[in-house]
């Protein structure tokens, strides 16, 4: 693409080795920082592509259990350490292991029993330094009970960040049921919760999902906004007050986020001209036995929740490839669009079309960003059907 002397670095080579002496498997290649000093890449286009293509690299191999070490700041602190001090340290800790292993035989002679008190993970989490988690200040405006219907509406609304288990017992204390918790994307968790008014609309807005970016902020689906996509003119404003106030309760002041749309144009959307609408869905299946395959032991399943018209709804865990959509249009902060969901009613399978709910939940997607994910709607509607196998 212009720069033939890139091929000096070609072929791209990945090691792998495991450190003498440790049962430790290690995998190493060299940053596309070296490219770009080397090169004297001034382009910031292209920077932020070979960047990108970077971050997927560190990401497949996250997934494959491996952890990121900056390399040059540890051969940095070991040099500084030194070698003599190194071994030092190592021969004291061996000699105070020794001495401890020494007077728990003396302790188990004298048939004396040590008890070791274990926490929940919930309180440990409470407990834990680590988890204290930084205050957000946020800019957008604050969502406030009773206030008239806004011309346009937030797709979400964002929170403090919170520890897991304490937000788990806050919700359920403020009505809600947890369906599920995945993780989507490594360090992106998603809670799926449901309460009653939800579960009344027996539609795919019967639960919400809620995202935590680990110390950034939760965020969750508006109930309104996807209310006036989903509900249409059967649409209350209001009606989802009470949901709104237990999330209030349960997160803290609520804020709204960059991505809106606006309110009159939501109960008809269309990303354009010709792209489907929230009506043109896409029958997956057909049978008696549609519930029975989703229902158990699915591993391509988050959850089940019967509605109390009989419909079923299910929330579906997409194969971690074609999660990676968010990665290509830099969209992870929404990664509460997931799981993905499907109907069961009258024997039939039905799922919303990808393009619409991609394009609905992601307002701000331009055309650009539509084409990167150009073979994501088949991805999804392919892992969706394989859940019905």
């Amino acid at each position: 693409r212009g720069i033939p002397e890139a091929g000096m670095f070609a072929p791209c080579s990945v090691y792998f080795y495991i450190p003498k002496g440790t049962n430790e498997l290690h995998v190493g290649y060299a940053s596309v920082d070296n490219w770009i000093n080397a090169l004297n890449f001034r382009d910031q286009r292209r920077i932020d592509y070979m960047k990108a293509i970077d971050a997927e690299v560190v990401q497949t191999f996250e997934e494959m259990g491996f952890v990121k070490v900056d390399q040059a700041a540890k051969t940095t602190v070991e040099k500084a350490i030194g070698t003599d001090n190194k071994n030092e340290e190592i021969n004291a800790l061996k000699a105070e292991l020794k001495k401890v292993k020494t007077e728990l035989e003396a302790l188990k002679s004298k048939q004396k029993m040590i008890p070791i008190l274990t926490l929940p993970k919930e309180k440990k989490e409470e407990m834990n330094v680590s988890t204290v988690l930084p205050i957000k200040t946020f800019n957008t405006q604050k969502y406030v009970s009773g206030t008239p219907l806004a011309d346009k509406q937030s797709a979400y609304y964002a929170a403090q960040p919170q520890n897991i288990g304490r937000l788990k017992e806050k919700l359920e204390k403020n009505g809600f049921q947890i369906l599920s918790e995945v993780e989507p994307l490594v360090g992106h968790s998603i809670l799926t919760i449901t309460n009653a008014q939800l579960q009344a609309t027996n539609t795919f807005l019967a639960t919400l999902n809620l995202h935590l970016n680990g110390t950034k902020e939760i965020r969750v689906q508006n109930p309104n906004y996807f209310g006036l996509a989903y509900l249409q003119d059967k649409y209350t404003y209001g009606q989802f007050d009470d949901t709104l106030k237990a999330l209030n309760n349960a997160l803290g002041d609520l804020y709204e986020v960059e991505d809106t749309y606006a309110t009159k144009e939501l109960s008809s959307y269309q990303f354009m001209m010709g792209m489907p609408q929230y009506n043109d869905f896409i029958e997956v299946m057909e049978g008696s036995d549609a519930l029975a395959k989703v229902k158990g032991d699915n591993k391509y399943v988050a959850y089940t929740l019967t509605l109390p018209n009989g419909t079923v709804l299910v929330g579906h865990k997409l194969k971690k490839r074609t999660n990676k959509f968010l990665h290509k249009i830099v969209a992870e902060r929404n990664t509460n669009i997931l799981p993905y969901q499907s109907l069961i009613q009258n024997n039939k399978v039905i799922m919303l079309d990808p393009k619409y709910y991609l394009a609905l939940s992601l307002p701000h997607l331009t055309m650009s960003d539509f084409m990167k994910i150009a073979s994501a709607p088949a991805e999804i509607e392919k892992d969706i059907k394989r859940a019905y196998k």
